[in-house]
């Protein structure tokens, strides 16, 4: 892979992740104890459980290499990493 490529990936996931946290809130509201996929900083997909988003996901066609996959707790969860 080439630099300029990693550096698009980056920014785009970059950009993904911006997005869970500045609307964690109303993401919260939506999917909790949910895994969402999020690409182009948009939920695309949403699914209870990470086997079932992922094969979502494989049925999408969408490029994986730029999709954030995260946990959404319900509010007040404390989530150890």
């Amino acid at each position: 892979m080439e630099k300029e490529e990693e550096i698009r990936l980056i920014k785009r996931m970059a950009k993904n992740d911006k997005a869970i946290r500045t609307n964690i809130s109303i993401i919260r509201k939506k999917y909790a104890n949910q895994y969402v996929a999020v690409d182009n900083g948009k939920v695309i997909l949403h699914n209870e459980n990470l086997i079932g988003l992922k094969k979502l996901l494989e049925k999408s066609k969408k490029d994986i290499q730029t999709v954030l996959i995260e946990y959404i707790p319900e509010k007040g969860t404390i989530v150890l990493y």
